[in-house]
């Protein structure tokens, strides 16, 4: 073999080692930012800013100016009438997800923050608080109870739930603080309809007595794969920082309009400028 074809071929196993380094990035396949006023309970008015799922809506629930990232959703009126429903076809079926939001909550009793729901199973995704300093986990009606820094002191935290097959950890402002197997793993199955912020269901589209939760939410975000550590790390540093997940920077007035003024032998027409 040639000393050319040699380096040629030190070069390709190289390439093929650095292919295989680089990391797949979980896809952000749901993004509600909660960022626009005037919801009154119709389908869509939630917006995914992904694109992918269009029918969200917001049930009693008031738009406010002081979100964590611009605009956010209040659910402090501890009612049963009032709650989010994100699109439950972003999480049905996946194996592995990340779950992503921001809450500020001053209550310390019990509450929860989202449930996932099916005929058959009322438990099939949940995230509660019993109490300001224990964390509920709930997978397919099995219950999981971590001590957790208190988050009932009118701040702002983000939390996140990483399911990575068996695995599943859960991070608060960054830091993880629970982790437990769910054996054998099984994809999620969320029904149409089934995917709420704000209520424990108590069966599907039903929601329980006295576990609302009560508080200001933003910012959910769902991945179809499970985030690892250090995209944790970067996606709360980011947000944090006032960016968005990505580190582009957010616009909390939408933008209206964008002419590039890129096209030539402009002649006075009508809807010549773009």
């Amino acid at each position: 073999m040639s000393n050319r074809l040699k380096a040629l071929c030190t070069l390709a196993m190289l390439a093929s080692l650095l292919l295989m380094a680089v990391p797949v990035r979980a896809a952000l396949i749901a993004e509600w930012r909660m960022d626009t006023p005037g919801w009154d309970g119709t389908p869509g008015e939630l917006i995914d800013s992904q694109g992918n799922f269009n029918t969200a809506r917001a049930v009693g629930v008031d738009s406010i100016e002081e979100g964590f990232l611009c605009r956010g959703a209040d659910l402090s009126a501890n009612s049963r009438g009032q709650y989010l429903q994100p699109d439950a076809a972003a999480l049905n079926g996946l194996s592995r997800f990340s779950i992503s939001i921001w809450i500020n909550t001053e209550y310390d009793g019990i509450q929860t923050l989202l449930s996932a729901a099916n005929a058959t199973e009322n438990q099939e995704l949940q995230i509660g608080f019993f109490g300001s300093s224990t964390l509920v986990l709930r997978l397919r009606g099995s219950a999981q109870s971590f001590g957790i820094p208190s988050v009932a002191d009118g701040q702002w935290h983000h939390l996140l739930w990483v399911g990575d097959g068996p695995q599943n950890r859960f991070f608060l402002n960054g830091n993880q603080v629970a982790s437990f197997m769910d054996t054998p793993p099984r994809r999620l199955d969320v029904a149409d309809g089934g995917l709420i912020v704000g209520q424990a269901q108590s069966s599907l589209g039903n929601f329980a007595y006295f576990q609302t939760f009560r508080g200001l939410v933003d910012e959910l975000l769902i991945y179809d794969h499970a985030l690892t550590n250090a995209e944790v790390a970067e996606l709360y540093a980011n947000q944090l920082a006032g960016l968005n997940a990505d580190a582009s920077a957010r616009l909390c007035q939408p933008l209206l309009g964008h002419w590039q003024m890129d096209e030539p032998g402009w002649d006075g027409t009508a809807g010549e400028v773009l």
